[in-house]
């Protein structure tokens, strides 16, 4: 299945917007909003995972009443197929793809929840940094509305991995941010620990302090009198002994984000 210009402009565009969003919890609003034109959708959830052990944390509503979310947490997300049979997986996911509605319809989660609560159709993607799990989209829609087509799965799955790597982004910002929040010697334990661990010479962990309390390139290279090329220099090798590919997976193995 192939996408034309102007959807392949749509999604250039969205893309475009969401990428614009630098507060983790505007992001979920927006990037449903963003999404509500490219695949309409009646009500819509964005939630995220503990980091241990994958519990489900409070999601963003979009036209779901608190109570229908405190009923699906409370009881009814422990029968969810969907997210049974669906889970932390790397494609995009449909009702109807996963069981007939003949099957649907002798469900208990079907039944007592889904059509109790006006959903009829729903789909699914999970949104991963790599292999790592961050969060799931479910979009849902009244039997009225019809199912998702095809290429409204193509879209989601052409998406999702620039929504992850979107997400990673903000979330390894706001830890930092905490970080930053406590007393310096936080800060000083956080350096310290990871000298110490990845054997960091005593210039390169000037650089990685001034790196961690968000000074750019130029910026380091002004505090520490040594040229731009000095810095990326010692950045490179920063990189190399930690074993990422740049300053976002640095921080996020500083912050413990990242193994």
């Amino acid at each position: 299945m192939q996408l034309n210009h102007r959807e392949w402009v749509s999604i250039n565009n969205l893309l475009a917007e969401a990428g614009s969003i630098l507060s983790l919890f505007d992001a979920c609003e927006s990037i449903l909003m963003l999404l509500q034109p490219l695949i309409p959708f009646d009500h819509g959830l964005f939630f995220f995972y503990n980091d241990t052990d994958h519990r489900l944390l409070k999601p963003f509503l979009f036209n779901i009443p608190e109570k229908v979310n405190d009923d699906y947490f409370n009881y009814y997300h422990r029968i969810d197929d969907i997210r049974t049979r669906a889970f932390n997986q790397s494609f995009p996911a449909r009702s109807s793809d996963i069981m007939t509605y003949r099957e649907w319809n002798k469900m208990e989660y079907f039944c007592d929840f889904m059509q109790a609560n006006n959903f009829y159709y729903q789909l699914k993607t999970d949104i991963h940094y790599k292999d790592k799990l961050l969060s799931s989209i479910s979009l849902l829609r009244n039997k009225g509305s019809g199912d998702f087509k095809d290429k409204e799965l193509l879209y989601l799955h052409i998406l999702r991995p620039h929504f992850g790597n979107h997400m990673y982004k903000l979330m390894v910002t706001e830890r930092q941010e905490k970080t930053l929040q406590k007393k310096s010697i936080h800060i000083s334990r956080v350096i310290d620990h990871n000298q110490n661990k990845f054997l960091f010479s005593n210039r390169e962990t000037d650089v990685l302090d001034l790196v961690i309390r968000g000074l750019t390139s130029a910026e380091v290279s002004d505090r520490l009198y040594i040229s731009n090329e000095t810095v990326r220099k010692h950045l490179k090798n920063i990189f190399v002994k930690s074993k990422v590919r740049n300053k976002t997976e640095l921080l996020a193995k500083l912050v413990g984000l990242l193994e």
